[in-house]
């Protein structure tokens, strides 16, 4: 008797069973006498080059054995993937047999074979040398085992002998049964030179001579019946899922050879409305409006905030989304999904002039992306960032009138700003709230090249022109600020200014 013990330290083991295409996912199971004894050939060639008879022998009756089998628990499972094949692309699965890493251990013992003093001696020599059994990521170690296994969990079938459950395993035939069959072939027409001449070229059949010669299968190689009562591995609890709260915001880098000026941010806003709803199919976060067509309330739909993050250019670099309430689930894939917008600006030329292509980064919290500057590649949107001072980056327009009442100004510029303010963020203390720029000519021309009203859609507007404002606030508080007509989509934006 002999006994093997065959530890996978990697918790899998690939192998494809014979009869079976990769792509159909089979797993051969239990580890067949036939590979067994190749693996311990690949290791004797490796060793020796020129094999021994001891280490030729001891391969062929391990492999042409009927071995008993004790199995870890374990479960099926796959990896797909998507290779490229000329211009497409093809599928493969990688099918395994998946064990808890602490308990990977195959045991086997052939009751029938008796290995000589020279053929234990090549065993010893052999085994360390296997480091995988299967495919080469199936890693392994080898070692000797004590011949008892304990219960048994597969073992071989008489030929009459029948079983529900039963697998078939490949095997090295007999030296009768391959005697018979090579006298078969060569009386049958086969060329003795095509053929392996003993069990030992069978078994080291080389697969690239087994294509070229067209064989159905393997010469020498038989299937043997088995008895499988494997374990399974037992079925993970699962957690209780906890409430995870629903991130409010999303943040895109837009990329094109142009790219859309800061001065155009209402109708990127709007063109990135339109795109998010037809992805959603107008769900109320995008629309602001309920399933009556009546307006949300409570500030619930989302923002868009186009961006600029360098200092000495005025192009729109990032495009992030803002919900107080958080996105909801089912509108994350519209979110992540979409990778291009439509131009409304004209600037670029041919496809430039039709689309900008989006990167989308992720989901997170406007703290996520509002930190400080890390490094060029992640640029901080002063948008979502916190501070005590906060000015203007996009125009101000009031949603109302202002009115002179009894020598008294109603509804002035600054008082919008302070009510709109305290709506959004009424943790807010104002301190102040001034114009940014010294003179008004200063502001007039600052503002004018701005797109300050809507292409589509109303909205309540107290006039076209636009304001700049900075704000100072006795305590910090976290962006985004989106202020006045046009707010949700780019209009009335203020960065965090670093105090001082």
């Amino acid at each position: 008797m002999i006994g093997l013990r065959i530890e996978f330290t990697s918790g899998r083991f690939h192998a494809t069973p014979w009869g079976h295409h990769v792509n159909e996912g089979q797993v051969e199971w239990p580890p067949s006498p036939w590979r067994i004894g190749r693996a311990l050939a690949s290791a004797a060639f490796a060793e020796w080059g020129d094999v021994p008879p001891a280490a030729r022998s001891l391969c062929v009756k391990l492999a042409s054995g009927r071995p008993e089998y004790a199995l870890p628990p374990s479960t099926e499972a796959h990896t797909r993937h998507y290779m490229p094949s000329g211009k497409s692309t093809a599928k493969v699965i990688d099918a395994f047999r998946a064990f808890d890493r602490d308990d990977a251990v195959v045991r086997i013992i052939w009751p029938d074979v008796v290995l000589g003093a020279e053929e234990a001696k090549a065993l010893q020599v052999l085994l360390p040398a296997c480091s995988y059994l299967g495919r080469a990521e199936s890693w392994a170690e080898w070692t000797t085992g004590n011949g008892d296994l304990g219960q048994r969990h597969a073992w071989p079938l008489a030929t009459e002998e029948l079983e529900p459950a039963a697998v078939e395993v490949a095997a090295l035939a007999s030296h009768e049964a391959f005697a018979a069959w090579l006298d078969g072939f060569q009386s049958g027409g086969g060329k003795a030179e095509k053929a392996p001449t003993d069990r030992w070229a069978a078994l080291t059949f080389d697969t690239g001579t087994l294509h070229q010669g067209r064989w159905s299968g393997p010469p020498g190689m038989t299937l043997a019946r088995y008895a499988l009562r494997a374990p399974q591995a037992r079925r993970a609890t699962q957690p209780s899922r906890r409430q995870v709260p629903a991130s409010t915001t999303a943040v895109y880098v837009v990329s094109s050879r142009v790219l859309p000026l800061q001065s155009h941010a209402l109708a990127l806003g709007e063109s990135m409305r339109r795109a998010l709803m037809a992805r959603s199919d107008g769900h109320a976060v995008f629309s602001g409006k309920d399933d009556a067509g009546q307006p949300l309330q409570g500030n619930r739909h989302t923002y868009v905030i186009p961006s600029c993050t360098h200092r000495t250019s005025d192009g729109v670099d990032r495009i992030a989304l803002w919900c107080a309430g958080g996105f909801p689930r089912d509108v994350e894939g519209a979110i992540s999904g979409l990778n291009w917008l439509r131009r409304t600006d004209g600037r670029g030329s041919g496809d430039e002039a039709e689309q900008l292509s989006l990167t989308f980064v992720g989901f997170g919290e406007a703290s996520d992306f509002g930190a400080s500057r890390q490094s060029a590649d992640t640029p901080r949107l002063r948008q979502l960032g916190e501070s005590t001072v906060w000015e203007s980056v996009s125009p101000f327009v009031c949603t109302r009138h202002a009115k002179r009442r009894g020598g008294v100004v109603l509804d002035a510029p600054e008082e919008q700003v302070r009510r709109a303010l305290l709506r959004t963020h009424p943790e807010a203390e104002v301190e102040r709230i001034e114009p940014r720029f010294a003179r008004p000519e200063e502001e007039v021309r600052w503002a004018r090249p701005f797109y300050r009203s809507r292409l589509r859609g109303g909205g309540s507007q107290g006039g076209s022109r636009g304001y700049a404002f900075r704000i100072i606030l006795r305590g910090p508080i976290r962006g985004p600020l989106m202020l006045g007509y046009g707010a949700h989509l780019g209009l009335g934006q203020f960065a965090a200014v670093t105090p001082g």
